[in-house]
């Protein structure tokens, strides 16, 4: 009995070994042999460092992240890239580096610091299954996560741990053909899409108008007697009484407000008949009108994002082509950007990054 358990145990964690190995080879995880030939001296030049981050860009598999500190005067410091192994994503690792950076010291005197990450080519490729045979790389620009509230916490934290403010740390990607600077978008940006400005604020006007009224509606359905209440709740739809607790007052009350809502329908007409007044009726109507308006515009608003991930795409798949129009689809991925995910992107080609300064930002203006 006691070998037979013996010999159980040894079966399992024969199971568990190749369990573990399976696993291993399935995951897409890579080892760090690499990240000592990621390795910038700390006070190299700007060129130095983006040929090394080029590098990583075009043979690494992996993401590796990085910081640069620039300081008043022009002097600069490195802090060594590092990687988590992952091919999608990597640690910002905002604690430990903002310590780094401040054991440099002259703190005080810091103008900006750079927050890097690679996009590698092959992990574009292997996302948007373009073949490794292509003429030219694929551009891989910030992703939807690279401008998520988590990475946004995430440099939030890497400047509260140096002890600069949010505006002095700007982010970048380094893919295959160049560096995509990024970054949110404030009012001020929003403004210079004037057809996409108007729309914002008009559905933001309406929505605080919506709320107003939607309190009022309930207040006014709520004064109503049980019996009138339970009488109109009576002639709800079939499959509104089935989820709706027609005992309970409110429970019929919050039934009764979306049908009012959708103005569609007889039972809403018999709602509206309980106002005390045609000119409250014509009021009520009105406001329905314009919910229902703002709740268009809040849909042409989501799909801004949806469009965003499709214009992506596109921009993505396509610059392997050489029929490839770059300002054209460059322009359409901007505007994508800032009307989808509220944010503002800036892309430099290789050849063109020694005629700005080191880490020059989206704001920059070249000459």
């Amino acid at each position: 009995m006691g070998l037979e358990n013996g010999n159980e145990n040894e079966k399992r964690s024969d199971i568990l070994k190749a369990a573990l190995v399976v696993a291993a080879l399935a995951t897409p995880f890579y080892g760090h042999k690499n990240v000592e030939a990621a390795e910038i001296p700390q006070s190299a030049s700007w060129e130095v460092g983006v040929e090394k981050y080029k590098e990583l860009a075009l043979h690494e598999k992996v993401e590796y992240g990085g910081n640069l500190v620039l300081y008043r005067g022009s002097s600069l410091h490195w802090v060594q890239p590092w990687t988590s192994g992952s091919w999608r994503t990597v640690d910002s690792k905002a604690r430990e580096k903002s310590a780094a950076i401040r054991e440099l010291g002259d703190f005080k005197k810091i103008e900006a610091v750079c927050k890097f990450h690679t996009h590698p080519d092959a992990s574009s490729r292997r996302a948007f299954r373009i073949p490794e045979t292509t003429e030219v790389p694929p551009f891989a620009p910030p992703s939807r996560g690279d401008l998520s509230i988590q990475n946004m916490a995430g440099t939030s934290d890497l400047a509260h741990g140096i002890g600069i403010s949010m505006e002095k740390v700007y982010k970048a990607v380094f893919d295959a053909r160049g560096v995509w600077y990024y970054r949110q978008a404030t009012d001020a940006d929003l403004r210079e899409d004037t057809e996409y400005w108007q729309r914002r604020e008009r559905l933001k006007e309406m929505q605080s108008g919506v709320r107003i009224f939607k309190i009022q509606a309930q207040d006014w359905l709520g004064s109503l007697s049980d019996e009138t209440v339970f009488k109109l709740g009576q002639g709800l739809p079939t499959e509104v009484k089935e989820k709706t607790n027609t005992r309970d007052k409110d429970a019929v009350i919050y039934a009764l407000s979306r049908v009012l809502y959708s103005n569609k329908s007889a039972l809403a007409e018999e709602i509206l008949a309980k106002l005390p007044s045609d000119t409250e009726r014509d009021r009520y109507r009105d406001a329905i009108g314009r919910m229902q308006e703002a709740e268009k515009l809040d849909d042409v608003d989501a799909d801004e994002e949806t469009k965003f991930k499709e214009v992506f795409k596109i921009f993505v798949t396509g610059s392997i082509s050489k029929d490839f129009d770059f300002e054209k689809s460059y322009a359409e991925l901007q505007k994508a950007y800032l009307r989808g995910i509220d944010a503002v992107v800036r892309f430099v080609p290789y050849n063109k990054l020694g005629v700005e300064p080191p880490c020059a930002g989206v704001d920059y203006k070249p000459q």
